[in-house]
Formats: structure tokens, C-alpha cells, sequence
């Protein structure tokens, strides 16, 4: 297999036929795009879903101007607005009588890109510590005090900074790495930390 490192692009821009146009500049947008495409390897998403409870449904009025058409392809349903609620239509021809709850809908999309930290990452899953999975769920989830301590001890000391030195008691930052250590004391924010 033969591929072509210079088409792993990550930002890029086409016409309306697809093809490719190059850019001079990563700011400006080249004449006669159309569609701008990113794709951010180093990059981990969270969605937050509020479950909607039957509960909440069944005791909500279900307002004529708070409902939504459309729907799956080949059903018709619709959504209340305000309790999140979805009804579909049986037989064809008439609408269910009961709202039904139990689904989700996203209130909330987050993206964060770690792209100083792929090194790390790998050293990470090579040393046999994390999956690849775990590797970028934590450097992509730790605070800059963690993510010195992750890159010092997987890079052999030659970046970022050791965990309990002067720098990392300086450090102003805080996550769940370093929130709690030892036997679940708290640590200290300011330049001391209470280690076992």
C-alpha cells in the first residue's frame, strides 16, 4: 500500500464539484470555494443529552405551537417543545394518543484539540499504561499542571515538569488528576500539597 502523507490534510477547501482548491493562506478562504472541510484527528467531542422522563410529558399540555413536524423517513412523528415528548401517527391516519418520553435530546456539544500532545500519547499506549482510548481521554482531559506531569514522565524528563516540584506546586490549575491525592486529601491550591 502506497499512501501519500501530503493528502492526510486536516483543513481544506472545494468547489461545488468537490475538487480540491488550494489555499495560500490557512486564514482566507481561496476564490471559488464553496464547501470548507475540517477534520481534526487530535480532537475528542463530549455530548450532553437530557433524558426526557415520562413523567414530565405525560403531565405537560403539549401547546399546538410548541410542536414540530418531521420525522425518521417513513414515519411521521412530531416533537413537543416544550417537554420533549414525541407522538407518531398510527394506522396512517390518526395520532397516537399518548406522548411518549424516554428519549434524549443534546443541550450541549464540546470540542476540545490536544494537538501539542501526540507524542505523548503514544508513549503513553507503547509503555502499556493506557488503551489508546484511555491515553486520549486523559491528556485531552488533563489540566496544564497534569498535562506537564504526563508529558515529564513519558517523555523521559524532557518535557513538562515533575509531579510535587516547584513548578507543578505553582501551577494554578486544577481537574480530577490532581484534585484528590494520596488518600483523598485535597490538595492545597497554593504552593504546599498534602501528599501520603
Amino acid at each position: 500500500m502506497i499512501i501519500d502523507k501530503s493528502e492526510l490534510r486536516t483543513l481544506w477547501y472545494t468547489d461545488k464539484d468537490g475538487q480540491i482548491i488550494e489555499a495560500s493562506d490557512d486564514l482566507a478562504v481561496p476564490e471559488g470555494a464553496v464547501f470548507q472541510h475540517v477534520r481534526f484527528p487530535l480532537q475528542i467531542s463530549e455530548n450532553v443529552y437530557e433524558i426526557i422522563k415520562q413523567e414530565d410529558v405525560d403531565t405537560c399540555k403539549h401547546r399546538h405551537k410548541q410542536r414540530t413536524g418531521g420525522w425518521i423517513k417513513g414515519t411521521k412523528g412530531r416533537k413537543c417543545l416544550d417537554c420533549g415528548g414525541t407522538q407518531v401517527v398510527t394506522n396512517k391516519l390518526f395520532w397516537s394518543k399518548q406522548w411518549s418520553g424516554g428519549n434524549s435530546v443534546k443541550i450541549f456539544e464540546g470540542r476540545t484539540t490536544y494537538g501539542s500532545g501526540e507524542d505523548v500519547i503514544v508513549a503513553m499506549v507503547n509503555k502499556g499504561d493506557y488503551t489508546l482510548s484511555e491515553a486520549i481521554l486523559v491528556y485531552s482531559t488533563a489540566c496544564e499542571r497534569c498535562m506537564n506531569v504526563l508529558q515529564h514522565e513519558y517523555t523521559d524528563g524532557k518535557e513538562g515538569y515533575a509531579e510535587f516540584s516547584d513548578e507543578w506546586h505553582k501551577c494554578n490549575t486544577v481537574c480530577l488528576y490532581c484534585t484528590y491525592l494520596g488518600e483523598g486529601k485535597l490538595v492545597n491550591k497554593s504552593k504546599t500539597a498534602e501528599v501520603n
